[in-house]
């Protein structure tokens, strides 16, 4: 029957088991419950009967000593739920067997798990929850220990939970219960072995802050609140959810590895923040933590230590980022979703795949991050002020964009080590006023290789040694500068932009370009081995382009590309000059000087026969021209400084002659000290409505005093002239000029005389094509000298 504990004829030994000597027995058959309604020390208790209640009332205790407590009923801790602490205090270590239950009775909603207190005592009072026993309710586990083989359970999702506020060892089928409920940790717990369980609303909660946990397996979820650390002391297995930070509060929450281990099984680890990265953290203090292949971290936060990610990590916060600010090593996913960003800040990344989805980036955020095999398959980036270093190789086959947010500070790839980008993808630079802003760099000593299907595109700068196997395409009219040297065999392009080597060189390379796009140098720069199918320069400014090995030319190439005062010079350095099909084009701007080809004394180099030099502009040193020459553009004139050019016989030189005066008509000058050899064939053309008069003459080949021309044009085409007159080309020492002359003017002087005879007869004789004028051409023959003598006998009208 029901009754109170301090009612000596409830006993049946009419004695009150209120002190040490003293055992309880609860017994009796039939439901019924006793009320224990002071506190007192007993040295045992054993309840037999399933049915029967134990109230400990509150702010009441009971205290037991023997090393076994027997509960096949239930034990009732603050059955009022007040707000008085209540305890059950066992003070010697102690197995609590049976198949019972301790009820936890702290008030659900305003209570406070202190109010029911199940306690293990001083010194060494280990208490064993035994494998049939039940703890439920809310209240509070507390003292120097348990070791639990049976079941806590958290079933009220509205009250305060069972906290355990000492450490707890699960042996056996011990677990915790959250289903319906909340278990959480005090200051004094630690958790070792068993499991966690729990598929509903509720969660096993870490509320004081260096919490120590091994051995476990979580079956149910698992929250960190703000402001607490939880130590991982040996493996978990995480089947369900570790959420840091789980109410979303602005301290930190931290899940820290204390010792080598590993967080395995088929789960996620949710990291929550409220404004700031480190209001979630994940920590390996000086060890190395696993988290295993199974696992998902997901959200926002911040990675510390030393991590081996054999699962995934992935950024979906909008607005605040998952960092790693150590080292995190694979063979793992790096991932960001939505508006998510998983930042790098002064880490070492390697050995993970990166994936990325809708708006989301994994990028370098701040510092110097090294990286090496690393597989990009979304969108990575570098920050402005940001490094992202190569320690070994990488493959990218999505898209890494330097300076992503576009500002003002320097974003770097740099290489460290001799590294190689794999992979087919794009490298993106983007810069916001300084081409420093993006930048390649390899460190001096070692060299950095971009794989055949990676592009290198848009503005930025880049510097060291490169190999580059795939496309650099400046498609930035902002522009893309080489600094430093590289290497091929890939291509140099740009589509619309600039692309300028400047105090760097190319090496085995391919040019293209489309649209407005050029390829430039500037400063002192060098090109080896170079085919150009696009449209190349040189800028004014002083800048020299040295040409080793081959350079074959079969788009146009512009000096002084930039149309300014100071010179911009091509030095041909080898024998072979240059080769192809295409066009140099030069381009003064006050001065001859201003655009140059240049062959260094002791050398000599030549213009292939496919090529075609046209514009205004210095040539100096030996030069062989097997091409076509036109001069045009300002000044209408190339001008020999110091020079020896020979015109080879597949050569072509075109005067088109539109007034009298300089610039107003093609000329070649030669100063005092230039020799030139002619050959080939030589077209002389009229401006578009130019009339001249008889008597008009033009220095085509016009050379200061020392100057010297050898030889003569294998053939030539001049205008029609008016009926008896004729242009004629004369050659002496130091010159070559046409004149508008009588058409049998053979001698040059504009008098038709004897003279003019001989002449004839002289060319004739020395098979000179001049001589060649009557059909059939190209043969001198009877048909020629009577020609002649018809054009003389017409006399010059």
């Amino acid at each position: 029957m029901d009754g109170a504990w301090e009612t000596a004829s409830n006993w049946s030994t009419n004695n009150v088991p209120n002190t040490t000597g003293e055992s309880a027995l609860l017994g009796l058959s039939g439901p019924y419950t006793v009320s224990l309604s002071s506190s007192i020390s007993i040295d045992s208790l054993t309840i037999t009967n399933p049915d029967a209640v134990l109230r400990i009332e509150s702010s009441r205790s009971l205290s037991v000593i023997s090393p076994t407590t027997l509960n096949n009923g239930t034990i009732w801790i603050n059955p009022e739920g007040s707000v008085f602490d209540t305890r059950f205090l066992i003070g010697q270590p102690t197995l609590i067997d049976g198949g019972g239950t301790i009820l936890l009775g702290a008030a659900s909603g305003t209570g406070s798990s202190a109010d029911a207190q199940l306690v293990s005592g001083a010194p060494a009072g280990i208490v064993t929850i035994g494998g049939g026993q039940i703890i439920r309710g809310n209240g509070q586990l507390t003292g120097t220990g348990f070791v639990n083989e049976g079941q806590i359970i958290g079933d009220d999702p509205a009250g305060p939970g069972i906290q355990i506020n000492a450490p707890l060892t699960q042996t056996g089928l011990g677990r915790i219960d959250v289903t319906n409920g909340f278990v959480s940790t005090g200051a004094l717990a630690s958790i070792v072995g068993g499991e966690i369980f729990g598929n509903g609303a509720g969660s096993f909660r870490v509320t004081a802050s260096g919490i120590d946990m091994a051995d476990i397996t979580l079956n149910g979820p698992l929250g960190i609140a703000s402001g607490n650390l939880l130590l991982l002391d040996g493996p978990v297995v995480n089947n369900k959810t570790i959420t840091i930070n789980d109410n979303d509060q602005v301290f930190n929450g931290v899940l820290s590895f204390n010792t080598e281990t590993a967080i395995t099984g088929n789960g996620t680890i949710m990291m929550m923040t409220s404004g700031s990265a480190d209001d979630a953290q994940i920590r390996a203090n000086g060890v190395l933590g696993t988290i295993g292949a199974g696992q998902s971290v997901i959200g926002s936060g911040q990675i510390h230590g030393t991590i081996r990610l054999e699962g995934s990590m992935t950024a979906d916060h909008p607005t605040t980022d998952l960092v790693i600010l150590d080292s995190v090593t694979g063979p793992g996913v790096l991932r960001a979703i939505g508006d998510g960003r998983l930042a790098f800040s002064s880490a070492v990344v390697s050995g993970l795949t990166v994936e990325t989805a809708d708006n989301g980036i994994v990028s370098a955020e701040s510092g110097s991050t090294d990286v090496s095999a690393i597989v990009n398959t979304g969108s990575m980036g570098i920050a402005g002020s940001a490094t992202l270093s190569l320690v070994g190789d990488m493959t990218n086959n999505g898209l890494l964009t330097l300076n992503y947010s576009n500002n003002v500070f320097n974003a770097v790839l740099r290489f460290n080590a001799d590294a190689t980008v794999l992979g087919t993808g794009e490298i993106r630079m983007i810069t916001s006023g300084s081409l420093g802003d993006a930048e390649i760099v390899a460190t001096d000593g070692f060299t950095g290789t971009f794989g055949p299907g990676q592009t290198i595109s848009g503005s930025g700068q880049i510097d060291g040694s490169i190999v580059n196997l795939g496309v650099i395409n400046g498609d930035d009219p902002a522009g893309l500068d080489i600094l430093g040297d590289v290497v091929g065999p890939g291509v140099v392009r740009s589509d619309g932009g600039k692309v300028t080597v400047r105090t760097g060189s190319i090496i085995n390379m391919t040019v293209e370009t489309s649209g407005s796009g050029i390829v430039t140098a500037a400063g002192s720069s060098a090109m080896t081995d170079i085919v150009n199918n696009g449209l190349m320069g040189i800028d004014g400014i002083g800048a020299v382009m040295d040409v080793f090995g081959s350079f074959e030319n079969n788009g146009t190439y512009l000096i002084n590309a930039t149309d300014q005062v100071f010179n911009a010079t091509l030095r041909l350095n080898e024998p072979a000059g240059v080769s192809g099909t295409g066009v140099i084009e030069m381009e003064t701007s006050g001065s001859f000087a201003d655009a140059q080809i240049l062959v260094p004394t002791g050398l000599a180099s030549r213009l292939g026969p496919g090529q075609t030099l046209i514009g205004s502009g210095q040539l100096r040193g030996e030069l062989a021209i097997a091409g076509a020459v036109d001069p045009g553009g300002d000044d209408r004139a190339f001008d020999l400084a110091a020079a020896v050019v020979t015109l080879e016989p597949t050569a072509t030189v075109r005067f088109d002659l539109g007034g009298l005066a300089n610039g107003e008509f093609d000329r070649m000058n030669m100063n005092g000290s230039s020799e030139m050899v002619l050959g080939g064939a030589v077209q002389v053309a009229l401006d578009a409505g130019y009339a001249p008069q008889f008597g008009d003459s033009w220095n085509i080949i016009g050379g200061a005093t020392g100057a010297n021309v050898i030889g003569t044009f294998d053939s030539f085409v001049v205008p029609a002239a008016p009926p008896t007159l004729a242009y004629r080309i004369f050659y002496e020492p130091n010159r070559v000029f046409v004149r508008l002359t009588c058409a049998a003017d053979f001698n040059g002087d504009a008098i038709f005389n004897f003279f003019d005879i001989t002449t004839f007869i002289d060319l004739y004789n020395a098979q000179d094509p001049r001589a060649d004028i009557a059909p059939p051409f190209g043969a001198l023959n009877f048909f020629d000298i009577a020609t002649y003598i018809d054009i003389y006998n017409a006399g010059c009208n």
